[in-house]
């Protein structure tokens, strides 16, 4: 399955999001932004070739934001995971039904292996 990552860029995403998921979950293909290996991808173009669109968004991020959309209008799949003590936007109900609440990097990836 093709997976790309959603995430607001002010955070520590690397040991809070890639790495763990990566490691849990091998035999997917991830697409990792901003990583300084992978150059920043064109969202626009990618997405139209994933399978799901995985988002923490746990933080508001304009970006992020935008990026969703782009999944929403090519029928993506989107995933949107958030940390227990987030405040997170009530508008993600309209976009997906998959909304993850995590304690965690281990909850996070228990509960992604019900649904992945």
């Amino acid at each position: 399955m093709n997976i790309q990552f959603g995430h607001p860029r002010l955070w520590d995403y690397i040991n809070e999001f890639y790495e763990p998921l990566s490691k849990a979950f091998p035999e997917h293909n991830f697409l990792l932004p901003h990583v300084e290996w992978v150059q920043s991808p064109n969202s626009r173009v990618t997405l139209k070739e994933q399978d799901i669109f995985l988002c923490e968004v746990s933080f508001p991020a304009t970006g992020l934001w935008i990026e969703i959309w782009f999944a929403s209008i090519y029928w993506v799949r989107i995933i949107c995971i958030y940390k227990r003590w987030a405040e997170i936007s009530k508008s993600f109900k309209y976009l997906t039904d998959d909304i993850i609440e995590y304690a965690n990097k281990e909850d996070m990836i228990e509960k992604l292996k019900h649904i992945l």
